[in-house]
């Protein structure tokens, strides 16, 4: 039975966007929701305007009037008699592809939060005559909750300690406008984390692990965020032998998780006597408070895992 008060149905739009990324097992950005329909879910087809135009044998502008009902992003038509859901999208030049990607995640919130079957429609548009305009308006605000809590978590967000719109936009592939929405609510303040939120963090926890990675910035999915820690000071002269410890740099005295290391992570002083410091870049990840590479001696770049590929398989 579908509820009744506003504040509710949000609070379901919201809960219900982090029960889709446990289901769909999301845990890296930006989020692709046509790879979601393509792979995860066989009731949802997605095809584009300019499709749709060739298989009518119209013009996009009509194939919009027609199917479309006007709508210039996308719509969804959902065929009751098979429960099969076909996602229509403009694909055209004058949607930009991050705005694409906010349509289908739009229109995936719809179907998922069980629009089309607690209306009993088959397409939501605000001219529908079966849908009311003050209903209309609230399933819309549903679906936008959904697409921007999925692509671009608001308490995600927070805990990459992101400071401004254009960052979110850049890291999850939205448009400024709903990235500066997801930023709002994300420096807003909140008397408590919902359990579901800490869940979703735990997923993101890879992506949101600061590492120092030995590469080249230009080789960085978002050179941006990359930054350098300040390497610790030599000491005037190296620990005497005997005052030396296990795990322990005797060139800085900054401490070492990896007995196999062969520079200090801290200093980039050799711990070996045969290391010989790189020319470039190895590719090693070291600990986020590197300065130096432990395998090859080179700078490395502090950054969070997920800025250097766009899987975690990447890295």
């Amino acid at each position: 039975m579908p509820l009744t008060n506003k504040e509710e149905r949000n609070l379901r739009a919201f809960n219900a966007a982090h029960q889709f990324l446990r289901e769909f097992n999301l845990n890296w950005y930006p989020i692709d929701p046509i790879e979601i329909i393509n792979k995860k879910a066989p009731k949802w087809k997605v095809a584009s305007v300019e499709d749709l135009a060739s298989i009518l044998d119209v013009t996009e502008t009509e194939a919009i009037a027609a199917l479309l009902r006007g709508s210039k992003d996308g719509v969804t038509h959902y065929a009751i008699e098979n429960e099969q859901y076909l996602i229509w999208l403009n694909a055209d030049d004058a949607i930009s592809f991050s705005r694409f990607r906010w349509t289908a995640m739009h229109e995936i919130g719809h179907i998922y939060l069980g629009h089309f079957t607690d209306n009993k429609v088959s397409y939501i548009t605000e001219n529908n005559p079966d849908i009311p305009p003050d209903e209309y308006e609230q399933l819309e605000k549903e679906a936008n909750i959904f697409a921007g809590e999925v692509l671009a978590s608001k308490w995600v967000m927070r805990s990459l300690d992101i400071f401004d719109e254009n960052q979110i936009a850049e890291i999850c592939g939205i448009e400024d406008t709903y990235a500066l929405v997801q930023y709002q609510k994300a420096t807003a303040g909140y008397e408590y984390e919902p359990p579901n939120v800490t869940v979703t963090k735990r997923r993101f926890a890879l992506f949101k692990e600061e590492i120092g990675i030995c590469k080249s910035l230009d080789d960085l999915r978002f050179p941006s965020f990359g930054t350098t820690n300040k390497a610790i000071a030599k000491l005037p002269k190296p620990i005497v032998s005997f005052l030396r410890k296990s795990g322990i740099c005797h060139f800085c005295g900054g401490d070492h998780n990896n007995p196999n290391a062969n520079f200090c992570i801290y200093c980039g002083a050799a711990l070996k006597m045969d290391a010989t410091k790189k020319t470039a870049p190895c590719g090693h990840i070291n600990n986020g408070r590197a300065a130096y590479c432990e395998e090859c001696g080179q700078k490395v770049i502090k950054i969070r895992r997920g800025y250097c590929a766009e899987s975690e398989d990447e890295i």
